[in-house]
């Protein structure tokens, strides 16, 4: 049985991906940080070797993955990709520091595969389909410490041959996603008949839904890809935020009433959509949840689920 050390997994991706994992008999050891709530583990942690610790911290890193000796580690821990998150020092050392900490202590005992993940945000704006050979103009700090991450990766991949991939993932909505995030957030004032209130109905986005990633994830985990590849997992599709209430409009059986307030963030923009070819070409993988799909499987999890989020 091989061994798999997951960071961040508590997270949305973490914790979706350890339950892939446990179902295909992989021996999950997961990392959290001692502040971390494990709402979505509540159920499945007794069938992990959990470990609480810093990424931060080098020495942490180095005895834990020493100890553990995992064939495959796969990096999920984040901070800043949410509003709320604002502390430019702690985005920095999560997303970079901790990446450069993983890869090196990795390097030193050996792993069969090292799956970083990366984000569309290190991309910035751009005027057409976001391509992994593109230039990086991240608008944000999340973004940049993100782009400095991937390209660490790269580097280790292709200097030092060390089995790493990133994958550069963009909109990713589905179940045990963040409260507070768009779509948990749309669907339950939905099921309760509340008015939704979203900003400019052509801020767009290229949504991929959880099992896809999820399948994308464990297509690395099974193939070989070159040392360094980066890949993007997307869509191929641009969606605006009129699509996810018109969808959402349809999963329901009801028309929606929609409040569009105008008022966007910064990052905002009416174009932003990935090229999944070179993913398509290496993995093998293409999405299989359109819109209309993924928000109708969401939105039935959602209904079993709420309670969880209500509780929080």
């Amino acid at each position: 049985m091989k061994q798999v050390l997951i960071t961040g997994a508590g997270g949305f991706i973490g914790s979706n991906l350890i339950r892939k994992l446990l179902t295909e008999k992989y021996e999950v050891h997961a990392i959290v940080r001692e502040t971390t709530n494990l709402w979505r583990l509540r159920d499945i942690e007794s069938h992990c070797t959990m470990h609480i610790g810093d990424l931060g911290d080098k020495i942490w890193v180095q005895t834990l993955i020493e100890k553990v000796r995992p064939d495959i580690v796969i990096h999920t821990a984040q901070y800043g990709g949410y509003p709320f998150q604002k502390d430019v020092e702690k985005t920095i050392k999560t997303n970079f520091v901790s990446t450069t900490h993983l890869i090196d202590a990795a390097q030193k005992v050996g792993v069969e595969r090292f799956i970083n993940t990366g984000s569309s945000s290190e991309y910035g704006k751009k005027l057409a389909p976001m391509n992994e050979g593109d230039l990086l103009e991240p608008n944000s700090v999340y973004g940049v410490a993100k782009a400095a991450s991937t390209l660490y990766a790269v580097h280790c991949g292709r200097e030092e041959k060390l089995p790493i991939v990133t994958l550069r993932l963009f909109s990713v909505y589905g179940p045990w996603e963040e409260p507070g995030r768009l779509m948990p957030t749309v669907m339950l004032r939905a099921l309760d008949h509340k008015e939704l209130e979203l900003v400019s109905p052509a801020i767009a986005r290229d949504f991929v839904y959880m099992d896809d990633v999820v399948d994308a994830y464990m297509a690395v985990v099974e193939k070989k890809v070159p040392p360094g590849a980066i890949l993007n997992i997307c869509t191929g599709i641009q969606q605006t935020l009129k699509d996810v209430a018109d969808n959402l409009s349809h999963a329901v059986g009801t028309k929606l009433n929609v409040k569009w307030t105008g008022k966007g963030r910064s990052f905002d923009t009416d174009m932003w959509v990935g090229d999944g070819t070179h993913t398509k070409k290496l993995l093998g993988w293409h999405p299989r949840f359109a819109l209309r799909k993924g928000i109708a499987e969401m939105l039935a999890w959602m209904r079993e689920h709420r309670k969880q989020y209500e509780a929080i």
